[in-house]
Formats: structure tokens, C-alpha cells, sequence
């Protein structure tokens, strides 16, 4: 088994306790899954990428930059290209499809299938299905997602 000792909590842990990482040396990140969850719950909690945030746009030089011409065509264009994928295209259809009906009052919302939280999000197991969906809670949802992409 291998391990990897923690930057901030200077713990040994197992490399499963990491998240991955393209980057860092080693594939995994410098400081465990637990210290990265409280880190972001206090970056949360301070809104500092918030307040840092507002005060780039703000500045004159970034507003004239995201204004001019040639930002917007490129981002257009981006934005073009990646909505004629067929495969975002479908995705787009059955969350159009699955929302219309809830809307319609004919697909109610249900608690999330593996905690049992209230106001499950809709997760689609197959696009080609729109209503195919089995609900998650919004933490469960992401997990299934990283399980599906790792």
C-alpha cells in the first residue's frame, strides 16, 4: 500500500486519501481529501474569491479586454462549437426534457436514492432516456460523476 504524507495535517495516509492530480509531483495532490474539504469551506465562508473576483472585473483595462471585439468573437465561437457537439447537444435535450416535465407537474421530484437527503437532483443514466433519471442529493450526485470519470 502507499502512502503519502499530508502538507497541512502532517499525517501519513494512504494515496486513496489524495485527490488525484496531473500537476503535482507524484499524481496526487500535496495535502489530503479532509484538509482540502475544510479549506473550502472556509474560502467559502470568507468570500475571498468573491471579493477578489469582483475587483478584476473592475478594473479598467479587463473591462476593456472582455468588451472589445475580437474577446467576444472568440468566445462566440467557442461557445458555437461546443454547443454543435452532438454529445452536449443530447445532454442539453434530455435535461430540457426532464425540466419541462417537472415543470408540468408529471416527473415529481424525489429524496436522493443513496442518502436519502430531501430534493434529490436529477441524474440522467442514459441521455438517449430523458426520463431514465435516478435521483441524487448533490454530494452523491458529484461522487457518482468522479467515480464515473476516475
Amino acid at each position: 500500500m502507499d502512502t503519502k504524507i499530508c502538507n497541512k495535517c502532517k499525517q501519513e495516509k494512504l494515496v486513496s486519501e489524495f485527490y488525484k492530480s496531473k500537476t503535482d509531483k507524484g499524481g496526487y495532490r500535496w495535502s489530503c481529501k479532509s484538509c482540502c474539504r475544510e479549506a473550502t469551506k472556509i474560502y467559502a465562508k470568507t468570500g475571498y474569491f468573491v471579493r477578489y473576483n469582483r475587483q478584476y472585473y473592475q478594473r479598467a483595462e479587463v473591462k476593456e479586454h472582455i468588451n472589445s471585439p475580437e474577446f467576444k468573437e472568440r468566445v462566440s465561437v467557442k461557445l458555437r462549437e461546443y454547443n454543435q457537439n452532438p454529445d452536449v447537444r443530447i445532454k442539453n435535450m434530455a435535461r430540457w426534457y426532464s425540466n419541462n416535465r417537472i415543470r408540468a407537474g408529471e416527473l415529481q421530484r424525489e429524496p436522493c436514492a443513496l442518502c436519502g437527503q430531501e430534493q434529490g437532483e436529477a441524474h440522467h443514466l442514459d441521455y438517449n432516456e430523458p426520463l431514465l433519471i435516478v435521483w441524487l442529493c448533490g454530494e452523491c450526485h458529484r461522487k457518482v460523476h468522479i467515480e464515473d470519470k476516475g
